[in-house]
């Protein structure tokens, strides 16, 4: 199955770059690592299908809870605080770069 989304990725390459392109800015129910997991398993079924998309989607989320719950509660609680922190880091550059492009915008200098 492997080497046939292989193929299916290099000969549809274009369809699938912007399939994940799509699904980048989705709201998936996981992040961090199992999102690069997942992401290039939802573009290339997102290509074959809603079915067959929401099929994968499903046994990801499902996948994703059981994983939660094996987790203990200080695994838990280190993973919440790290993803918490990595939000407010990025929220605050993505500030950043959003007042500086109006600052340039609204200049008559060029930066």
């Amino acid at each position: 199955m492997r080497d046939t989304l292989y193929l299916l990725r290099l000969g549809r390459a274009g369809d699938v770059i912007q399939s994940l392109k799509a699904l980048e800015n989705a709201d998936l129910p996981f992040a961090g690592h199992e999102r690069e997991i997942w992401l290039p398993l939802l573009s290339i079924a997102r290509l074959i299908g809603l079915d067959v998309y929401n099929n994968i989607l499903d046994f990801a989320s499902d996948l994703h809870g059981i994983k939660i719950l094996q987790q203990n509660p200080e695994e838990r609680a280190v993973t919440r605080a790290m993803l918490l922190l990595f939000r407010a880091e990025y929220a605050g550059a993505v500030e950043k770069t959003k007042t500086l492009t109006l600052t340039a915008l609204n200049s008559s200098q060029p930066i």
